[in-house]
This record gives C-alpha cells, sequence and structure tokens, in this order.
C-alpha cells in the first residue's frame, strides 16, 4: 500500500482469478495477469483435482455449475 502497488485495496471488488491484485515497476500489468490466468489453470487442470471434483458431483445442477466453471478457465485461457 505504502508503495502505491496494491490495484484493489478492497479484494472484495477484485477477481483474483483473472488479474494481478498488484503491480511493480518493473514487471507489466499484461505480463502479471498472464501469469495469475496460468497459475489458475496450472492448479485446477490437474488430474487429481479433476477428479477429485468429478467424484464430489452429486446432482444436475452441480454438474452445470463446474462446467460453467470449465468454461471460464478455458475462456481466460484464450484471452
Amino acid at each position: 500500500m505504502k508503495e502505491g502497488w496494491v490495484i484493489e485495496p478492497d479484494v472484495g471488488k477484485a477477481d483474483p482469478s483473472k488479474r494481478s491484485l498488484v503491480k511493480y515497476p518493473h514487471l507489466s500489468n499484461k505480463y502479471l495477469d498472464m501469469w495469475v490466468v496460468h497459475s489458475f489453470r496450472s492448479f485446477y487442470f490437474r488430474p487429481k483435482i479433476i477428479l477429485k471434483r468429478l467424484f464430489k458431483i452429486r446432482n444436475l445442477s452441480e454438474f452445470k455449475i463446474y462446467l460453467r466453471g470449465l468454461y471460464r478457465l478455458i475462456k481466460s485461457k484464450n484471452e
């Protein structure tokens, strides 16, 4: 905060899955945002996480929620 690196001080308003919450003078925002998306994809596309999520699905509405999340991850990959 003191250095002015925090983009959105109210983290409730920010979406850390798409954008970096900080900025650094020696790194571009585009570069940081790219690594945020890369980190989320790397975590959620691990086989262990995918299987864990699949086995937790109990009904069609939960399946739809996970399907929407998958779509968003794939969509963010292409942006």
